[in-house]
């Protein structure tokens, strides 16, 4: 009997638009659904086993979110900041065609090294050789990253 009034109550409560159109208020309230679920899922699993992606994206938005609202994640701020540093960190390989500006995606890594930037190079290079014109030249700074076998 108790919890049928106490349902009755809720559902009066948040059917309540207050004047708001319907599309307001249903993500108000599937938003209240979604904390309300992730509640019941803290109290159940102790810790959640995240991918990488899930990693980045959390990073990506907590910088896009108040630090006083990062309550809502489900790891701690500091956590977020290691994240953080750890995807900020890393080196990025590309090679740009400057007739197109079609950039080639080479690899990603924290340390990067002439053995692991000659590799990547060799692993692009069957997809330029399936083009019309070849590729006449290779401009790249003095890092010593790019001596070697990689010339």
């Amino acid at each position: 009997m108790v919890w049928s009034v106490l349902y009755l109550v809720l559902r009066r409560l948040i059917g309540r638009s207050g004047g708001r159109s319907s599309s307001v208020t249903s993500k108000e309230v599937e938003i209240a659904v979604l904390r309300h679920q992730l509640s019941i899922l803290r109290r159940q699993i102790r810790r959640p086993h995240l991918r990488p992606t899930n990693r980045a994206f959390l990073a990506a938005a907590s910088r896009l979110l108040p630090r006083d609202r990062w309550a809502s994640f489900m790891v701690t701020p500091q956590t977020l900041l290691r994240w953080h540093r750890e995807l900020v960190r890393r080196k990025v390989l590309f090679f740009i065609e400057l007739s197109t500006r079609r950039v080639h995606l080479a690899g990603v890594t924290a340390h990067p090294d002439s053995a692991w930037v000659t590799q990547q190079a060799r692993n692009l290079a069957p997809s330029l050789g399936e083009r019309k014109e070849p590729v006449r030249f290779l401009i790249h700074d003095r890092d010593s990253k790019y001596s070697g076998p990689f010339d």
